[in-house]
């Protein structure tokens, strides 16, 4: 990991080959996608990030920060949001968006989640 975090700062961005199918079909397996370095970018909701956990590296996308300081992240096809990560984890951010259709899909889950969870109050 620390490889390609020397790349991604000396260079300020790196390509680098996917695997998986968590993010299809955005991102797909085996395809190559550039990724820029963090700098002083402010994570925000939707952002495709690649991150570490232990030894492997894993792109998803954000699926909600909780006061600047919790970052949580999801897959598209993963039924369950990741760990929280922090700011200082995401090794950087792919250069490849997330289509509307899902921003609005999430958007529409998340509204509903906290609507029922206000109605249980």
């Amino acid at each position: 990991m620390n490889n390609f975090k020397k790349q991604i700062s000396e260079k300020g961005f790196l390509q680098i080959g996917m695997t998986g199918h968590s993010m299809s079909p955005v991102i797909y397996d085996q395809e190559i996608y550039t990724v820029k370095a963090p700098g002083n970018r402010k994570p925000q909701k939707f952002d495709l990030v690649l991150f570490s956990s232990g030894e492997t590296l894993i792109c998803h996308y954000i699926r909600k920060i909780i006061n600047d300081h919790k970052i949580y992240t999801q897959g598209i096809n993963n039924r369950v949001l990741d760990k929280p990560i922090s700011k200082d984890e995401i090794i950087g951010y792919v250069t490849k968006k997330l289509p509307l259709k899902y921003k609005m899909l999430y958007s529409l889950v998340d509204l509903i989640l906290n609507l029922t969870a206000l109605r249980r109050k």
